[in-house]
């Protein structure tokens, strides 16, 4: 919310509502920063800039091209839908960005504004680890994905949790090429002599010789605490 926002009724020589961009960026960062991992929703193209210092020439990658447009917008109040973040390491803060020409946000930072205040996110209740550095379109081992629970953020029996994997940057309602979507049987629940305790599920992701070539890339884990409930992208102990 603010004032002298360029409205749905309000035009100003070439500036119009929809050319009006936000973004966020990591706590102190510059606004022509690059959208955190973690913030889905947004995204911004990087392009090389090139600024003189008393050093010399300096080239470095700005993203200041940034979708998408607002949904709805006032004199006073601009909505962008669709925007999420997902839940990392321990507490986290980010700061929104604000440009009110997409003109200028493509080509100047000086045209973002950070707006005054921040998006503070809690830690996750969730997440998840894999047994294997790297997963290949065929290897010969299923690739083990461990979800654990931090104490006490839910009640969900782990028997109903499900898992899916998605492609990063579609959300966890895209399906995935890779055997998923299935509750741990009581064998996926055992590594070893060792049993996962009521905050811990694993399964086991086969990844079959079929997968075709363009299921290659990033993906999302995604979990849902039982049937009919949605599903939910977590984060990664590890990074």
């Amino acid at each position: 919310r603010g004032a002298n926002f360029f409205g749905a009724d309000r035009e100003v020589g070439n500036r119009r509502d929809w050319e009006q961009r936000v973004k966020m960026v990591d706590s102190g960062a510059a606004c022509y920063s690059e959208v955190p991992a973690a913030v889905t929703g947004v995204a911004c193209h990087g392009v090389p800039r090139t600024i003189l210092t008393e050093a010399g020439p300096l080239t470095a990658s700005v993203y200041l091209v940034c979708e998408p447009r607002p949904s709805t917008a006032t004199t006073d109040s601009l909505t962008f839908d669709g925007i999420t973040v997902t839940a990392t390491r321990g507490e986290k803060r980010f700061d929104v960005c604000y440009c009110h020409h997409r003109g200028d946000c493509g080509t100047d930072p000086a045209a973002w504004s950070r707006i005054p205040g921040a998006v503070t996110v809690q830690g996750p209740a969730f997440e998840f680890s894999v047994d294997k550095p790297r997963v290949y379109r065929y290897m010969a081992d299923p690739v083990r994905v461990t979800v654990a629970r931090q104490p006490f953020t839910s009640f969900s029996k782990n028997d109903d949790w499900l898992l899916r994997i998605s492609p990063r940057g579609f959300g966890c309602n895209v399906l995935s090429n890779l055997e998923h979507s299935a509750a741990p049987s009581e064998a996926s629940l055992v590594a070893g002599k060792h049993v996962a305790s009521p905050d811990v599920a694993s399964w086991d992701l086969a990844t079959p010789l079929s997968l075709p070539l363009a299921s290659a890339g990033d993906y999302v884990v995604c979990l849902s605490e039982g049937a009919n409930l949605p599903y939910l992208q977590i984060g990664s102990a590890t990074s």
